[in-house]
């Protein structure tokens, strides 16, 4: 298996990207699918960005930059 990954543990990667973008579904599945969707939302629609603390947002930035563009390639996408 990839990355020590079990088919199951594939299958759930595969079903929370599939699946990020439909908000009716992932709740009701697996927490990691419903967990997907809340980041999505939380990363590019800035779901909930008043829970977070700027140090807690700046921490999340930092480990993970965006390109230049980041939010106009995503919404170029849709």
């Amino acid at each position: 298996m990839p990355y020590g990954l079990s088919e199951d543990d594939i299958g759930q990667v595969w079903l929370s990207i599939a699946l990020h973008t439909t908000p009716g579904v992932p709740k009701h599945l697996r927490p990691s699918v419903s967990l997907s969707l809340r980041g999505a939302e939380t990363d590019v629609l800035a779901m909930d960005y008043a829970a977070f603390s700027s140090v807690q947002r700046e921490a999340v930035v930092h480990a993970h930059p965006r390109n230049e563009g980041f939010k106009e390639c995503v919404i170029a996408r849709r």
